[in-house]
């Protein structure tokens, strides 16, 4: 064009600044179609910046509401732990108030008897003597000793009734004491179900929580992203809208709405595609990275709780066991005073038949006055004698049996209050808040009591980022273009918020990086080592809880595993305890028949010596006295039948005490069983190849991989 001006130039005067005019208008044409998509560009730019913050932000607050649920809930958790421990501290304190008071009824009951058994015997021992006198003929020397028998089983009769009411005491306190580890038992299991609910609830609340952040962070991305102003509004008012035209549904804001309505929780990548009426492609994404809640590390009983339920169970047994005993004792000196008591009444009656033989004494064999009132006093005195000491006999064997399970039920009340209270491998000292237990599934915290939660595993960070792609147009002069326009935020919902150790529900969102304040599309290097040194050394800070806590529970498991070779140690010697009474009882048992040979022996020489008594009362013609001494000749033997019936008594609690070893060995056994199935469980959840351990690894090779991937940053 200027050619053909320049050639021309003489044939034209005017119009020769037009090819300039013509070239400044394309100029300022190109310049205005430049500028306007250019312009075109920073609103795109713009509105992927807004939607990222957007998103993130939106996503943040939710996540920060989330976290401040959790906060509510684990003050509620940390309550609900202090007001328990609290409760079970003051049963506890009953617990051991209720034991001495129980070991102070059971002792005084132990001198009691013992008194009681003294007297008994000093009974049968002036018995013997009166008897013996009865046998020389001397009534009124015998009543001396049968009025000392007599007191003395008085004085046995009053000291077994003592006895019988402080074990009656101690049996009363034993049944409640029994009766409160029920509940103190069943309290433990319930409070830890709930306890074990409120944290599934939680988690459960957590991931929704998050599933809900990463569909609010998609929603407020899209909503701000722009598309809504990019696409028409009215599918059903569009006369080009057609049947054929249904590849180009998407370019309306009722399918745009559709679309939002049925974004789904925990996707984290979405596009939105649509095509223009110039058939141009256009797509908005939406990317939301929120790292999962589920790790919790939580604060748990000193022990697990199968091993707190098997040591309220051992508990029981021990108490079940000494109540046994107390109430072997208390049938024992129930028996032995009605023994002692109709000992007394019939001292008392051989003492008025001598009060009688004696008054009658010198007027028979003196005066030659009547003896019938004598001989039958005589013979009165000698068969209540003989049924006294029989009584009394009896009586005494009950009170050594009574003495033996008594002394034996005493002998578990230490066990017990160790078993209560006796430092951290106790029922108490297991219910204290232990080790540190990171659980990383829903199933973990079964395994012991949980206390509450002492922090939630998580970066606290919203990642979104956005990439918006626009086709270009042919517009004549050339065919534009536009570049892909990615944008990302990263925001904070820490605030001022914690977990432990007072929860405070003061999490928020804060945005922390985003490209809007930055000169280049992609963060800096500072910007991107900041994040990843932040990462890695949240990742370390976890990685040394973990190993801290597999520390913590590994020492736990030997504790657990010391305490059952305690347990078992100590009921072998409550055990061995048993056995060893149950010996002694069966050795006096056995010196009691060996007495009885004494009697036989007796018998056997009264019966030797009959013909010269017989001769004797041939020469004084006196044949009353022969019935007095086939009475005594025949009331040995029933001397003999109330000691081997004490006897008998004797066995019967050694038995019993065999009895209760060999079922307090079995139980203890199956016991230790528990202890050692919950150290197993813990170490395989620790130990290589176990979830922690696992969890343990992929840490370790997260940082690994970040300081070789960010060799350029400072770690």
């Amino acid at each position: 064009m200027f050619i053909y001006f320049h050639q021309n130039r003489l044939n034209y005067e005017k119009g020769q600044m037009m090819p300039v005019f013509i070239l400044v208008l394309v100029v300022i044409i190109t310049m205005a179609l430049v500028t306007v998509n250019i312009s075109k560009i920073g609103l795109i730019k713009t509105d992927s910046s807004n939607a990222a913050d957007a998103g993130a932000l939106a996503g943040g607050a939710a996540m920060a509401n989330t976290f401040n649920s959790i906060a509510y809930a684990n003050s509620e958790m940390k309550a609900a732990y202090d007001e328990f421990f609290a409760q079970m501290s003051t049963m506890f304190a009953m617990q051991l108030v209720a034991l001495v008071l129980t070991k102070t009824s059971a002792t005084a009951a132990q001198i009691s008897a013992t008194a009681g058994l003294a007297a008994g015997q000093a009974a049968d021992t002036s018995a013997m003597l009166a008897l013996d006198e009865i046998n020389s003929d001397l009534p009124c020397i015998a009543i001396g000793f049968a009025e000392s028998a007599s007191q003395s089983t008085t004085a046995a009769l009053a000291a077994m009734t003592a006895a019988e009411a402080s074990i009656g005491t101690a049996t009363a306190m034993m049944t409640a004491i029994k009766i409160t580890t029920v509940g103190m038992m069943l309290s433990t299991f319930f409070f830890a179900v709930a306890q074990n609910f409120m944290y599934l609830s939680i988690r459960k609340m957590a991931r929704e929580g998050r599933k809900n952040a990463i569909r609010v962070a998609h929603q407020y991305l899209f909503n701000n992203s722009g598309i809504t102003q990019k696409l028409k509004r009215n599918i059903l008012k569009d006369p080009d809208f057609g049947i054929g035209n249904w590849q180009q549904f998407s370019n309306y804001q009722q399918a745009f709405a559709l679309f939002m309505k049925f974004i789904v929780k925990d996707n984290s990548f979405y596009t939105y595609p649509w095509i223009d009426g110039q058939n141009r492609t256009h797509t908005v994404t939406s990317q939301v990275d929120i790292r999962p809640v589920d790790k919790f590390s939580l604060k748990v009983s000193n022990l697990p709780l199968p091993a707190i339920e098997a040591i309220f169970a051992v508990i029981l047994i021990t108490v079940s066991a000494a109540i046994s005993q107390f109430s072997a004792t208390l049938a024992s000196y129930g028996k032995a005073i009605a023994s002692y008591t109709d000992t007394k009444t019939n001292y008392e009656k051989a003492l008025e038949a001598l009060e009688r033989a004696c008054d009658t004494y010198w007027p028979c064999h003196l005066l030659g006055i009547s003896c019938d009132v004598y001989e039958a006093s005589m013979n009165d005195a000698i068969t209540a004698l003989t049924k006294g000491e029989e009584a009394n006999k009896a009586g005494n064997g009950f009170v050594e049996a009574g003495l033996g399970t008594n002394a034996s039920a005493i002998g578990t009340i230490a066990p017990i209050s160790t078993l209560l209270v006796g430092g951290n491998a106790s029922a108490l000292g297991g219910l204290r808040p232990g080790p540190t237990f990171t659980s990383f599934s829903d199933a973990d915290g079964l395994l012991f009591i949980i206390d509450w939660i002492e922090d939630v595993v998580h970066d606290r960070l919203v990642r979104v980022s956005t990439t918006q792609t626009h086709a270009g147009g042919d517009l004549t002069l050339w065919q534009t273009k536009y570049p892909n326009i990615s944008s990302y935020s990263i925001v904070s919902f820490q605030g001022d918020g914690q977990i432990k150790p007072q929860p405070k529900a003061n999490f928020d969102a804060d945005i922390k990086w985003t490209d809007i304040y930055l000169p280049e599309i992609n963060p800096p290097e500072d910007a991107v080592c900041k994040e990843v040194e932040g990462k890695v050394g949240l990742l370390q800070e976890q990685l040394d809880n973990l190993q801290a806590s597999s520390d913590s529970m590994e020492a736990n498991a030997n504790d657990v595993d010391g305490y059952a070779q305690t347990v078992t140690e100590d009921s072998n010697a409550l055990a061995s305890s048993y056995t060893s009474i149950g010996s002694g009882l069966s050795l006096s048992a056995a010196e009691t028949r060996e007495g009885t040979s004494a009697i036989d022996n007796k018998v056997q020489n009264i019966v030797n010596s009959l013909q010269s008594i017989l001769t004797w009362i041939q020469i004084l013609m006196d044949p009353q006295l022969l019935p007095i001494l086939l009475e005594l000749i025949k009331s040995l033997p029933q001397i003999k039948d109330g000691i081997l019936a004490g006897a008998s008594f004797l066995d019967g609690g050694a038995s019993f005490l065999n009895g209760e070893a060999d079922r307090l060995n079995s139980t203890v056994g199956s016991e230790t069983q528990a202890y050692g199935e919950s150290t197993n469980t813990i170490r395989e959840h620790i130990g290589e190849g176990g979830v922690q351990q696992n969890e343990i690894n992929a840490m370790q090779a997260e940082i690994e991989q970040y300081k070789k991937d960010y060799s350029q940053c400072s770690f």
